[in-house]
This record gives structure tokens, sequence and C-alpha cells, in this order.
């Protein structure tokens, strides 16, 4: 069975990124994967570099963000309670998908830049046509809901962002997968997978 990176930071994600794009495209086909994305932090500037060489070695570019989502309105400027953004995994599945990637990229910088390059429930409402969704790292908002404010508050939430894009997408069952990795501590990782495994919501890559 194959398996397929979809959460990549390359160095185009200043001080977070050291994935030398020619070198990422080298290493996958080397790997044998058929295809690999690219996840950068609030901006979309190394994709025509990413696309490019990825087509050049035989390998499918998948193209994404991961963008910062507002826990209020991406216009609210407190240092209480907007200093801190959930992160939120996004990938283009069409055109128009990408369309909407290169219009959250911009209004996310142009428009709702606090600390980091943010939208909002409602931006990401108004642009979700064509892109999948994934629960992302535990720095998103369903895995930090689920550690801070426990399962029931996290399912109510999962499921906005299912009926958010249910109707937006050519495959409605498959616009919402679940990330089960991250970096930070075990314990929280193990809380967020057994709340996934119990709802029956499983990893999709």
């Amino acid at each position: 069975m194959s398996f397929v990176h979809l959460h990549v930071h390359t160095q185009y994600s200043l001080l977070d990124g050291f994935c030398n794009i020619p070198r990422l495209i080298q290493r996958v086909k080397d790997l044998g994967m058929p295809a690999v994305a690219i996840t950068d932090h609030g901006t979309m500037y190394g994709v025509i570099e990413f696309f490019n060489t990825a087509v050049k070695q035989g390998i499918r570019p998948i193209i994404g963000l991961e963008t910062y989502l507002a826990p209020r309105r991406m216009t609210d400027r407190d240092a209480r309670l907007d200093r801190s953004p959930w992160h939120l995994l996004l990938l283009a599945e069409n055109q128009t998908g990408y369309r909407n990637l290169l219009k959250i990229a911009s209004a996310s910088q142009m428009e709702g830049y606090y600390y980091q390059p943010r939208i909002d429930h409602e931006f990401l409402a108004e642009h979700s046509a064509g892109l999948i969704c994934t629960t992302g790292c535990l720095a998103s908002e369903v895995p930090r809901l689920i550690i801070e404010r426990g399962p029931e508050m996290a399912r109510k939430q999962l499921e906005w962002f299912y009926h958010c894009l249910l109707y937006t997408s050519d495959a409605a069952d498959d616009l919402l997968c679940v990330d089960l990795g991250g970096r930070r501590v075990i314990k929280n990782k193990k809380t967020v997978n057994i709340f996934m495994n119990k709802h029956q919501i499983t990893e999709k890559h």
C-alpha cells in the first residue's frame, strides 16, 4: 500500500520548515511515493516551485495550506483573546479549491494578520468549495477542544466542519480527514486518539 505525506512544511514556512523542495521531491521519488503535499504555514509562496519540480519528476503535487483560524473574528485584535489562533490544514481538491486557497492565503495576510496570518470560521465557510480539511495537529481547534473542554464540545465543532464542507466537495465522504500526527506531549496525542476511535472517526491518508 502506497503512502502519501499530506502535511509537509518546506523552507517557505519561515522559522518552522527546513525542507528544500527539490530534495523533498527527490526523496519522495526515491521512496516510491506517488504524490506529496505542500502545506506551508500561512503562505503559498512555494507552490509554483513545488508544482513544477514535482511534475518534472513524475510526482503528483497536492497543493495545500496550513492556515491559522482565529478564535473569534479575523479582524479582532485583543492580546488576551486573539493572540493564539488554531492551526487548520486545507488541501485543494480541484481548481476551485486552489483558487479558494489563494483567497484564504491572501486575506489572512492582508486582513486577518495579528501575530499570525488568520482567517475565521465565517471566511472559511464562504470559501470552502473544492477544499479538503483535516483536523490538523494538536494545535488545531478540534484536538485542543478535546484536551481543554472535553469530547462533547469537540464533537459539536467537528460536525460544524463536516457540514461546512459537505455541500462544496466533489467527494463528501472524504472531505474531512483526521490527522493523528503531531510532535507534542504523547499524553495529549493519546487523549485525542482515544476520542477519534471512540466516535468511529478514522484516519485517512
